[in-house]
């Protein structure tokens, strides 16, 4: 299954260098999707806090869940879907993204959606 990429989700991409990108499940349902540079800080942040062997374990555990995505290579026109996250998404036809600067959240359908504070890019696609 492919998320579709149409015009405005593509200038958002390539404006914001999501070529490289990781994809995982979300908190509720839904995915989150992270261009490498900010996953990889993030994971390197979090391995400082946590600072003991055992969260180091578990952190390592959660990225091994992740699937990297290149973009580019599919000429941003397509966000590949491992069948174990469409499962975990809920994503059927549609799909609404929620997207800033360091990461973007697909959902279901609008109602999904959190309570909106500030503005970020909202882009309604299809599922293929």
């Amino acid at each position: 299954m492919n998320i579709v990429i149409n015009a405005k989700l593509k200038d958002f991409l390539q404006k914001n260098k999501f070529e490289k990108v990781f994809l995982i499940r979300g908190k509720r349902a839904g995915l989150y999707m992270f261009p490498k540079k900010e996953w990889l800080q993030m994971g390197k942040k979090l391995r400082q806090q946590l600072g003991s062997k055992a969260a180091s374990d578990l952190l390592d555990t959660l990225i091994k869940g992740t699937n990297e995505i290149d973009l580019k290579k599919h000429g941003f026109m397509r966000i590949p879907i491992p069948a174990y996250l469409v499962k975990w998404s809920g994503l059927k036809k549609n799909v609404v993204g929620v997207c800033c600067p360091e990461m973007i959240t697909f959902f279901p359908d609008k109602s999904c959606l959190p309570e909106n504070k500030g503005s970020p890019l909202i882009i309604e696609g299809i599922v293929s």
